[in-house]
């Protein structure tokens, strides 16, 4: 089933002449992880940001589970309903706890503030962080505050996870075990997991790998991981 769409696909930001997205066009499919690798200023950024609708494309088209938003508002439910965030610098309110954290992306889903909280003690929890849901963010590890971050990008039960250097701001044993708890997400719930990263340590995790340079698609494979690799 696909879930992501892009079709000659253009983006060009004003006051420069280098096309962070140049004729993109790839399809993927329900339950991949694919990860988009490149140097920084490749685009991976953009091409993340055009799948959740947060920038028009200058040209051609984008497909979300069959559908093409038109709009602001289409994008926005698509947002709220079908794809979740997963960012490098967290993006937490420092002012609000984990567990409040954790339950604004339900503001306008999830009616009833017991209903909202009880998800987000169920995502903390599956997080490993059942112990730190009282705690702000400056009261938690950056390894913790990501595990806030993705019990956030879960809170409405997404088709798409988006992940945008998810550990870029992490130690090396940190990054370890969020890849680690990242992937058996995409393994127990079948999600479509999209990752960009210029770590290519990360490259097992993926069932498929883009390599993405100067705004293009260079290189598009899958790995050993994917169920489709024993076909080809």
């Amino acid at each position: 089933m696909q879930m992501i769409k892009l079709e000659d696909v253009t983006k060009q930001f004003k006051g420069t002449s280098i096309k962070a997205a140049d004729g993109v066009s790839v399809s993927i499919e329900k339950g991949e992880f694919v990860v988009v690798r490149g140097p920084s200023g490749s685009g991976k950024s953009t091409f993340l940001n055009l799948i959740a609708g947060l920038i028009t494309p200058e040209s051609g088209s984008i497909l979300i589970d069959g559908r093409a938003p038109r709009g602001r508002r289409q994008w926005a439910q698509v947002r709220a309903t079908k794809i979740g965030f997963i960012f490098q610098s967290f993006n937490l309110i420092p002012t609000l706890t984990a567990l409040e954290n954790v339950q604004v992306p339900m503001l306008g889903t999830i009616k009833g503030a017991g209903k909202r909280m009880a998800r987000a003690r169920e995502l903390l929890e599956q997080v490993g962080l059942q112990h730190r849901m009282a705690h702000r963010p400056c009261e938690l590890s950056g390894g913790e505050c990501q595990r806030v971050a993705i019990a956030r990008g879960l809170a409405n039960s997404p088709l798409i996870i988006l992940a945008d250097e998810p550990t870029g701001n992490l130690d090396s044993e940190t990054s370890s075990a969020i890849m680690e708890l990242i992937k058996s997400i995409h393994d127990s719930r079948d999600r479509t997991i999209v990752m960009a990263t210029h770590e290519a340590r990360f490259i097992p995790y993926a069932t498929r790998v883009i390599s993405y340079q100067d705004g293009r698609i260079i290189k598009d494979s899958i790995t050993n991981n994917s169920p489709m690799s024993g076909t080809l």
